[in-house]
């Protein structure tokens, strides 16, 4: 897991010439929802890894859109 997000926190970087830390809020609101539909909801798992995938994809394009704003003039 920890490989997987250096990988990608090295892609981006060498993308973009930033530093871009959003895949960490991704994965922990992810790892959020999941944790409060098992142990508060009593939700099955398969449930709240499917909530929790949606809730790091919309995560992931708020902030896709946001540096998509914010960043330079580049399509």
């Amino acid at each position: 897991m920890y490989g997987l997000a250096a990988v990608g926190l090295i892609l981006v970087h060498r993308a973009t010439r930033h530093l871009d830390l959003s895949q960490g809020a991704a994965a922990t609101a992810a790892a959020f929802t999941m944790h409060r539909l098992r142990t508060d909801a009593g939700a099955p798992a398969v449930l709240a890894v499917v909530a929790g995938l949606a809730v790091a994809a919309g995560v992931g394009s708020a902030g896709a859109a946001l540096a998509r704003r914010i960043g330079p003039g580049r399509p």
